[in-house]
């Protein structure tokens, strides 16, 4: 397994992603996003360090699992205001 980066290396990470999420997020949400992502994934690194193909295994997972049920709700509403359209 190889060894992490150092904690100088994950603080100066954190440092320019808080940054670029502050730069960006008046203008484009999407586009923060990039930033904000590794910044959560950096901090909790730091805090508990997990190795990285189970992070990518569970950040994968839970994105998924996010947009099913995004989606699900999605179709619900739509399928709701076509009924009480139709009425």
């Amino acid at each position: 397994m190889l060894p992490g980066p150092p904690v100088a290396v994950l603080i100066l990470d954190i440092a320019l992603g808080q940054f670029g999420a502050e730069i960006r997020i008046g203008r484009d949400y999407g586009a923060a996003l990039l930033f904000v992502t590794p910044l959560a994934l950096t901090v909790v690194h730091l805090t508990s360090p997990v190795p990285v193909p189970a992070l990518l295994v569970d950040r994968v997972l839970e994105t998924v699992l996010g947009s099913v049920f995004a989606l699900v709700i999605v179709l619900l509403v739509r399928a709701r205001v076509r009924l009480k359209n139709r009425h």
